[in-house]
């Protein structure tokens, strides 16, 4: 109105890129300014991002991070309006991806997307450590008493008991891991 032009939308550097890819890059430059791997303070990355296929939150899958991603599902869960016991298995599967993700993957990124499909909660779970299919793993016996049993794989076990569906793929430097809940 007054004869001066507006001045020009700067071009945004993140459009059309994953939010794996932007957390990526944002640890990298987070590695390159701090001058070591082991930074004295812990990072942690909470880019909540909104897709149009669902929320996601990326973060570094370190121990810090576990509060956040409970908050962050918490908080979608609340958001969807849940029956109590629904909510209550998508959290131990969160719990239970999550931290294997973190504790044995030996990745620097993680994400984890939520969305609402066709009546039910799907969750893609999205990290770039080592190629691992978690549905390959030998399943417990659980007919053994405890004391007998091997260690490990019974909570992936409850995970694919309890939801409807899982699908894992390898994508390029990612696994994905799919999870699917029928309400």
């Amino acid at each position: 109105m007054n004869g001066i032009p507006e001045p020009a939308a700067a071009p945004n550097p993140a459009k059309g890129v994953s939010s794996g890819h932007l957390c990526s890059s944002v640890k990298a430059d987070v590695d390159a300014f701090a001058g070591s791997p082991d930074p004295s303070d812990g990072i942690t990355m909470l880019p909540c991002l909104k897709r149009a296929q669902g929320d996601s939150i990326c973060t570094v899958p370190d121990e810090s991070s576990a509060a956040a991603v409970n908050g962050f599902i918490d908080k979608k869960l609340e958001e969807y309006g849940l029956p109590v016991k629904a909510a209550n298995k998508l959290r131990i599967a969160v719990d239970e991806i999550y931290n294997n993700i973190r504790a044995y993957s030996s990745a620097d990124i993680a994400e984890i997307t939520l969305s609402m499909e066709n009546g039910a909660i799907v969750m893609v779970f999205r990290d770039n450590g080592i190629p691992y299919n978690p549905l390959t793993a030998q399943e417990p016996d659980t007919t053994l008493p405890a004391e007998e049993r091997r260690i490990g794989g019974l909570g992936i076990f409850t995970v694919k008991k309890s939801m409807s569906d899982m699908q894992y793929r390898r994508d390029g430097k990612y696994n994905e891991l799919t999870v699917r809940l029928e309400l």
